[in-house]
């Protein structure tokens, strides 16, 4: 197993373990997962002074994160397939190659079903790697996620931002030393999307990889 996937699913095996331990509170009427917090409108500014970080209202993102976690769907709900997760990855994108054909799988871990679908490509002496995850945890992992759209950064090493794409949340993450960028999408806050690209020269390298991701399809995939 590659190691971005083998990363989501430890955070995955995580979630399911602070589950457990919520799960022995007074069970609580079933909540829709929570909603990304707005960014504000720094993020469409772009990113704030170096060297400054903005929070925009952690408190409330973390209180609605929490109450999603513990008055959450307790029984498994089947994921998608890996296979519809693969039809949703970048088909061709001008520059880019791909160094092998998508690969992806469906598994149990903990009772719960985790699809993963992921490929390679390369363009010149950059290299991407796209994931996109489903599980039925995922209300779990929106916590973090919300809570990381809620911080602007640009400092002398790194710049984080917020953005969307294809109508959903995302966040944009340019490390300078290492010239590595990332993008990380929520669908409907259940299916992860991570795009991960070295020798990136700007965040923009990554999006616009993950720019050319089916997020219809995924979105329209989702059990009703």
């Amino acid at each position: 197993m590659k190691p971005r996937v083998t990363s989501c699913l430890s955070i995955i095996l995580a979630a399911a373990l602070l589950w457990a331990a919520c799960s022995q509170e007074n069970a609580s009427p079933p909540l829709v997962a929570a909603q990304p917090q707005p960014s504000g409108p720094a993020s469409a500014q772009g990113a704030v002074a170096p060297a400054q970080v903005q929070w925009q209202k952690p408190m409330d993102a973390l209180a609605t994160a929490m109450s999603a976690m513990k008055r959450g769907a307790r029984t498994p709900v089947a994921t998608i397939p890996w296979q519809t997760l693969a039809q949703a990855l970048p088909q061709a994108i001008p520059g880019w190659t791909a160094e092998e054909q998508a690969k992806g799988q469906t598994a149990k871990m903990m009772g719960i079903d985790v699809s993963t679908a992921s490929i390679a490509l390369v363009a010149l002496s950059m290299k991407a790697r796209v994931d996109i995850v489903d599980t039925a945890m995922n209300p779990w992992i929106a916590m973090p996620f919300n809570l990381a759209r809620a911080v602007l950064m640009d400092s002398a090493t790194q710049r984080v931002g917020a953005v969307t794409l294809g109508g959903h949340p995302a966040t944009e993450r340019f490390d300078k030393p290492t010239n590595v960028a990332e993008v990380i999408a929520m669908v409907s806050d259940r299916i992860m999307v991570t795009v991960r690209v070295s020798g990136a020269r700007s965040e923009q390298t990554a999006l616009s990889v993950a720019q050319m991701i089916n997020y219809p399809l995924l979105a329209a995939a989702l059990p009703r």
